[in-house]
């Protein structure tokens, strides 16, 4: 080989070796730990996270709450009762004043007979004037005193709905049924109490 041929080969090396020392070079820069940048702030929580918890448990209450009231407003109501003596004290007051003789004495004794048949649990059947006396005397809790007072209402109203119609006598007659349907309204009701009365005094009694 000659000299030129020498000093090209070492141009060619040198040259190498630089490239090869820049590629050494560029490979640690790029292998070198980046800056790292200070953390963020830690972000503050947000609503939900901090009242959740309290919106859901007053969510449950309300709807509770609304479900109460929707049951309190839709339940069936218990019937009120009203006291057969109450009853039928208001529809012999409510009577109508322009209603014929007949028709008031009529509706006097299916008051009276309405109110027997609730006071004292009589059977709700349709029984003629007889037929109700009948039961009302083998009732044991009427007694015989009030039992034969309703008899003689009774018989009395129908002699007067059925027999011709004395002029003047009618308006009095009316009158006069009203006021003893009242007064065997209150008898019945001494009846009751009398025998509530007995069955206390019979529950007191220490058993022998």
């Amino acid at each position: 080989m000659t000299r030129r041929h020498h000093l090209r080969m070492f141009r060619r090396l040198g040259t190498t070796a630089i490239l090869l020392a820049a590629r050494v070079q560029a490979q640690d820069d790029t292998n070198e730990i980046p800056q790292i940048k200070p953390p963020h702030a830690a972000l503050p929580p947000t609503y939900w996270e901090l009242h959740g918890t309290i919106i859901m448990m007053a969510g449950v209450v309300f709807l509770a709450l609304v479900g109460f009231v929707i049951w309190a407003l839709t339940r069936p109501r218990p019937p009120v009762v009203i006291p057969p003596a109450v009853a039928a004290r208001e529809a012999l007051a409510a009577l109508p004043a322009l209603a014929s003789e007949g028709e008031r004495l009529s509706r006097v004794s299916q008051i009276v007979r309405h109110y027997v048949q609730q006071a004292f649990d009589l059977p709700r059947v349709e029984l003629n004037t007889t037929e109700f006396c009948q039961v009302v005397a083998a009732h044991p809790a009427l007694g015989p005193e009030l039992a034969a007072a309703l008899a003689a209402f009774l018989q009395d109203s129908d002699r007067r709905k059925f027999s011709p119609a004395p002029a003047p006598a009618n308006a009095v007659d009316a009158v006069n049924a009203v006021t003893r349907a009242l007064g065997l309204i209150e008898q019945g009701e001494t009846r009751r109490e009398h025998l509530r009365v007995q069955t206390v005094a019979a529950n007191r009694k220490p058993a022998a």
